[in-house]
């Protein structure tokens, strides 16, 4: 990454805090609505006593206008994107960049 920084996978209880910090204000009870789960278990991530897992952040990410990657690193991926075709094409070709490392990001997280 530029100036020496690298991208850094979040620890299962960072990860708890940066969606805390997404959710805030929402009652756990519509967050549980949205992961398919209790608000029990909506409650044990939250305080970082059971780790979201990616289907949980995905949905998170999505609800919330963000990428899974934002939620699962420490720094946004370094991507640069230039086209000067139609806007359609351009935005097929990010659309199948973004699904290629969402691809990438679920294999990893499986991997570890």
């Amino acid at each position: 990454m530029p100036g020496g920084r690298t991208q850094r996978s979040r620890s299962d209880a960072e990860v708890a805090e940066v969606i805390r910090g997404i959710v805030a204000g929402f009652p756990q009870r519509e967050l549980a609505d949205l992961l398919g789960i209790d608000q029990s278990g909506v409650s044990r991530a939250l305080a970082g006593k059971r780790a979201f897992n990616l289907r949980e952040i995905t949905l998170i990410a999505a609800w919330s206008g963000r990428e899974p990657e934002d939620i699962l690193f420490t720094q946004p991926s370094a991507f640069a994107f230039r086209c000067e075709d139609e806007a359609a094409d351009c935005d097929a070709a990010a659309q199948r960049c973004r699904a290629v490392v969402q691809d990438f990001l679920a294999f990893r997280a499986v991997a570890e």
